[in-house]
């Protein structure tokens, strides 16, 4: 279980950690779930998961590993390497806007941003412009969840993505 400051705790197993993230197996009724990215400074203490711990044990692969794609480093690796690996992904900028996700994926990474192209409502990929994202301000991102993982069926292959005009 980690346990954040102020926000939601998570409950799974960690497989990866750097200086500035860490990796979650993200444990959903006892069943491994995708994983989460968290920011370190955010992580308030660890605890053993309370629930299903027999039935997450008694899956193949034991213990979890974080993929080997997957870097750490910092948000910008986050974000890169995870969007190459999954074809949805879900973040969160806790602090500026609590309870808020964006789902969709990186479409490009500027000093600053993350301009990520974000499904719509209806499950369909925007093909218009990006929503542009502070990166101090991502807290965590999702991969490979049950629900990601559905989203990305409904909503096929990205489309090429068409710059906003100034």
């Amino acid at each position: 279980m980690v346990r954040r400051k102020g926000w939601e705790d998570h409950e799974g197993y960690v497989v990866g950690v750097s200086e500035q993230w860490c990796a979650l197996q993200n444990v959903d009724v006892g069943l491994p779930d995708g994983l989460v990215l968290l920011r370190v400074r955010d992580v308030r203490r660890l605890d053993e998961p309370t629930s299903h711990p027999r039935v997450a044990r008694s899956l193949a692969p034991w213990p979890p590993r974080l993929p080997h794609l997957i870097d750490l480093h910092d948000v910008r690796s986050v974000l890169f390497t995870a969007g190459a690996l999954a074809p949805v992904l879900a973040g969160s900028a806790e602090k500026a806007t609590p309870g808020v996700f964006w789902v969709g994926n990186v479409h490009r990474i500027t000093h600053r941003h993350a301009e990520v192209q974000d499904l719509k409502p209806s499950g369909r990929w925007r093909r218009r412009g990006w929503k542009h994202y502070p990166l101090a301000d991502i807290t965590r991102v999702h991969l490979g969840t049950a629900y990601l993982e559905a989203v990305a069926s409904v909503a096929g292959p990205r489309p090429e993505v068409a710059p906003r005009s100034a």
